[in-house]
């Protein structure tokens, strides 16, 4: 490992900063997670095969007792698992101490999967379709913050870059959280 590299943009940490979106020490990123987390999953032993530069999965854990650490898969790439490569994205929806949701996109579909963070199990799957302007293809990017957003937006905002959007450049689709959830038939946690 070499240290003291870094790699991407340090990020200005100053509210109402350069970085800032403008919520109060809301900080847009500057280096992809999947860079990030995929550089740190070689150094584990994870090879390109295993998802090392495109994501073929998420992971749960690194298993440190181990003679040499292994990571621990949480939701694999397979149709029967929900997701087609590449998973491009990865958003929390957190209920309580250890429940809530991890949403993926899965872009080799264009479709998004909610996992269960306790289980694992897949809760179910959605595409962004039509709409107003259209819907989305080959997405780079999730984002999902919960709390109440105004009418159209009462319980969260689903945010998904949308990466085919010719002739225009790419852009961004707004969700409901509460209707993205009752979609699925999925309760809508107390507040």
């Amino acid at each position: 490992i070499t240290g003291g590299v870094i790699r991407g943009t340090v990020p200005a940490l100053v509210i109402d900063g350069a970085n800032d979106i403008g919520r109060g020490g809301r900080l847009f990123p500057q280096l992809s997670a999947d860079e990030y987390f995929c550089e740190m999953l070689r150094w584990f032993g994870v090879t390109a095969g295993d998802g090392a530069d495109e994501p073929a999965s998420t992971w749960a854990d690194l298993d440190l007792a181990a003679d040499a650490p292994v990571a621990i898969p949480f939701a694999m790439v397979g149709a029967e698992d929900g997701l087609v490569a590449d998973v491009e994205g990865l958003a929390l929806a957190p209920e309580g101490a250890r429940g809530g949701m991890l949403v993926a996109s899965s872009q080799g579909d264009n479709a998004y999967a909610l996992f269960d963070l306790e289980t694992g199990v897949l809760r179910g799957r959605f595409r962004i379709n039509g709409g107003a302007i259209d819907g989305t293809f080959d997405t780079d990017g999730i984002e999902l913050a919960l709390g109440d957003f105004g009418p159209q937006f009462p319980g969260g905002l689903f945010v998904a870059q949308d990466g085919n959007n010719l002739p225009a450049a790419q852009n961004f689709k707004y969700l409901s959280w509460a209707q993205v959830r009752a979609a699925l038939g999925l309760s809508v946690p107390p507040r």
